[in-house]
């Protein structure tokens, strides 16, 4: 979408180069993990059985097989939460919910996605987002406890969704970070994203700790 745009044509001026390598997997798995090698490779080679009748007519309706899915948009609820099915979507890119439950087990497989959109959701297991993600968008939801942000996110937008605390797998990598809530917003959750370069907090009031805002020495534009 718009957002995304945005964001790729920011990236795209960007001049430093950041972490470059693939980091794959998700929760703290970063080059190496056996099991998960074996577990991702039997997904790779499985026959698509579709057992959740909700998910599989949200496939029919995209009128591509499984395999061809690059782009799939779910909104709830859904009768059946279990979206482990997922898996089969196996070149799914840009991943979008709209008022759903959200177990992110259930993409841990989904390896080549890049943009998540979250609206109206409950969203559990944020540690298995796969670490390919880049755009993470969580929009009027809640995330219990802690948000994991995956390891090559750049990009962030947070309006109005309910946590805790957050933790960034690799804060080098985030450039760009939107916020847009009533609740108290910490920057001291993000003191260690040195390469942020735009910052959005249009209708946050109740901003902590904004002295951090002098550590981001990269910041081309703040609003």
């Amino acid at each position: 979408g718009a957002i995304a745009l945005i964001s790729g044509m920011l990236l795209a001026g960007t001049d430093i180069v950041i972490n470059n390598k693939e980091i794959p997997y998700t929760k703290e798995d970063l080059t190496n993990n056996p099991k998960f090698e074996q577990q991702y490779t039997q997904v790779l080679t499985e026959t698509p059985q579709f057992t959740n009748n909700s998910l599989y007519q949200i496939i029919l309706n995209t009128n591509q097989n499984p395999s061809e899915i690059t782009s799939l948009t779910i909104v709830g609820p859904l009768e059946n939460t279990d979206l482990s099915e997922l898996r089969y979507l196996t070149n799914l890119e840009t991943l979008t919910f709209n008022n759903c439950v959200i177990n992110c087990q259930d993409i841990q497989f989904n390896q080549k996605l890049k943009e998540l959109y979250i609206y109206d959701s409950f969203v559990g297991f944020t540690e298995y987002i796969p670490n390919s993600v880049n755009t993470l968008c969580i929009n009027n939801s809640e995330v219990p406890i802690v948000l994991n942000v995956p390891y090559n996110v750049k990009h962030l937008i947070l309006n109005n969704t309910i946590f805790q605390n957050i933790f960034i797998r690799h804060p080098e990598n985030l450039l760009w970070l939107d916020v847009e809530t009533d609740s108290v917003f910490d920057l001291k959750w993000f003191e260690k994203c040195e390469n942020l370069r735009y910052i959005s907090l249009l209708q946050t009031p109740n901003v902590y700790n904004p002295e951090i805002l002098t550590k981001f020495k990269k910041l081309g534009k703040f609003i």
